[in-house]
This record gives structure tokens, C-alpha cells and sequence, in this order.
């Protein structure tokens, strides 16, 4: 079993013959990979399925990627 343990996968929606939502689905079936976030990397920022916490544009700017690693706030209380 590997530990290898992602906290965010990028998933390009337009390569030829891979299905991105069906791909996206397999990544959050697997114990490995549901923690992770799923990006969406697209060529007109249109495609927006469910399966996807997020989507970002080409050409990826770094403003976006460090939009999606920054830590998120927590809130104390």
C-alpha cells in the first residue's frame, strides 16, 4: 500500500480520450485520494462538473495555484 497521500490533484479535462469527471470520480473513490482536492485545468474555464472542487484555466497562472495551496483560515473560537 502506498503512503504517498495527496492534498491536491490537478486533472487536465482536455487530453484526448480520458474521461476528467470519470477520472475525478475514481480519484475520490480511493482511499488514497478522497482527502484531496480535484482541480479542474481547463481551456476556457467552462467546464464546471460536480466532480470538481475547482477549476483553473491554461495557461495556469501562479496567482491561481497559490489561491488553491495557501492554507486555508481556520477559525478559533
Amino acid at each position: 500500500m502506498s503512503s504517498f497521500r495527496p492534498d491536491l490533484v490537478f486533472v487536465d479535462v482536455n487530453l484526448p480520450g480520458v474521461d476528467a469527471a470519470r477520472m475525478a470520480r475514481a480519484i475520490r473513490t480511493d482511499p488514497a485520494t478522497m482527502q484531496a482536492r480535484v482541480i479542474a485545468i481547463t481551456q476556457d474555464g467552462t467546464y464546471r462538473p460536480v466532480e470538481f472542487d475547482d477549476v483553473i484555466n491554461r495557461p495556469i497562472a501562479k496567482k491561481a495555484v497559490r489561491r488553491l495551496t495557501d492554507p486555508q483560515p481556520t477559525i478559533k473560537g
